[in-house]
């Protein structure tokens, strides 16, 4: 008898440490915003680098502002949560139609393949999924919200227009980097792509970090992220028309 209730205490203990370990993975300590520049991210993810050289562009519809990749979770060691939740699913009717037009001009995708629908579902599962401690990001449509309100208020063409840095042109890396920097406050990071057709450096993402109150932080931890070589100009493409 008390073997069978050692046994139950037991079993009771490994469940309540493993119900805290579950939670455990659900935390996290900033959030990073990461944004996209249009042109270089068509001709990258559509693995279209033959046109760069051209006056019209294989992408349809291309912003001339920066667009949101993901808004994620992350932690200061240099790793993240994923997929916190199997059960909320981000479905065609999760957001409302002014929310999903919104997002399709400011959220969209540039991967050959790729429906925007797809491109949400996947950040969603693995991103938004773990920001529920935090009550603005607490459901799809608080998140998806909160992405776009950053997105306007840290919008990288307008933090680069700022420091006189326009797309069109061709700059040393620190001198993005630093206008990058002043105008924000705290040091964010850079992103550029190769184009293989003439071995330069495109600017191509860029993250901002913030705390939990959605404050810019400086970043400590770049665990997985394109960088850029510091020796090299960053071109920073214009957004070209559809040739379409």
């Amino acid at each position: 008898m008390l073997q069978h209730a050692l046994f139950i205490a037991l079993a009771l203990l490994t469940l309540s440490e493993a119900a805290d370990l579950n939670l455990s993975g659900e935390k996290f300590d900033y959030f990073l915003l990461a944004q996209s520049c249009p042109q270089t991210s068509c001709w990258d993810l559509t693995e279209n680098w033959q046109n760069s050289g051209s006056s019209c562009t294989s992408c349809n519809k291309l912003s001339d502002s920066w667009t949101i990749h993901g808004l994620w979770t992350n932690r200061y060691n240099g790793n993240h949560p994923f997929n916190c939740d199997d059960e909320t699913r981000f479905r065609p009717n999760s957001v409302n139609e002014a929310l999903k037009h919104e997002m399709s001009l400011k959220w969209r995708t540039y991967k050959s393949g790729f429906t925007n629908q797809r491109f949400w579902s996947y950040e969603w599962k693995k991103h938004g999924t773990c920001a529920a401690e935090v009550p603005e990001t607490n459901s799809i449509k608080k998140y998806v919200s909160k992405a776009l309100n950053l997105l306007d208020t840290y919008n990288m063409k307008t933090l680069l227009q700022k420091a006189n840095i326009q797309p069109g042109g061709s700059y040393e890396y620190n001198t993005v980097f630093n206008a990058f920097r002043n105008v924000l406050g705290v040091e964010g990071r850079l992103g550029c792509a190769k184009n293989p057709k003439n071995g330069e450096q495109y600017l191509f993402e860029a993250y901002i970090c913030l705390d939990k109150s959605f404050r810019p932080i400086n970043c400590v931890s770049y665990a997985g992220l394109p960088g850029c070589k510091h020796n090299k100009k960053v071109v920073y493409p214009i957004a070209l028309k559809s040739c379409h």
